[in-house]
């Protein structure tokens, strides 16, 4: 018999029927995992306090679910932040604002106005990392790639 709360208190025929396999039904598992996580519930109280036990299959989801977590945010902290490649990013910003200078271009940088965060506030560093930089000439007007 199962009382309305779901949890497996069965005789012992029924659970030889669980003990036969393959042929016995999804419920009839579940009812077992509950009654087992019920009886191994930790606290040492083996008075059969239902309120206190968990499913060992939502124990398992929940494990699963805060590595996944914990994974997630260990790579999220650890990426770099993405921006568009030196040639794109020196269109976008000729294009939207046109600055001639690296002063008017700091001078955006530090009004806010430039809140694409795609576009470096510091082009000179970060695409010098990536080996791409070549001069605020180049980057802010657009003059060939030989001017130094």
């Amino acid at each position: 018999p199962t009382p309305a709360n779901g949890y497996f208190l069965g005789d012992s025929s029924s659970r030889a029927a669980f003990a036969a396999g393959p042929r016995v039904d999804k419920c009839a598992r579940r009812r077992r995992l509950r009654h087992l996580a019920m009886a191994g519930n930790g606290n040492g109280n083996d008075d059969g306090d239902e309120k206190n036990a968990v499913p060992i299959e939502d124990l398992s989801w929940r494990v699963a679910k805060l590595r996944l977590e914990e994974s997630n945010t260990r790579r999220f902290l650890k990426s770099k932040p993405i921006k568009l490649p030196y040639d794109q990013s020196s269109k976008w910003v000729r294009y939207n604002y046109s600055p001639k200078t690296k002063e008017e271009f700091e001078r955006l940088v530090a009004d806010g106005e430039l809140k694409n965060v795609y576009i470096s506030k510091r082009p000179k560093e970060y695409y010098s990392a990536r080996g791409e930089w070549i001069s605020w000439d180049c980057y802010l007007l657009g003059h060939d790639k030989g001017v130094g």
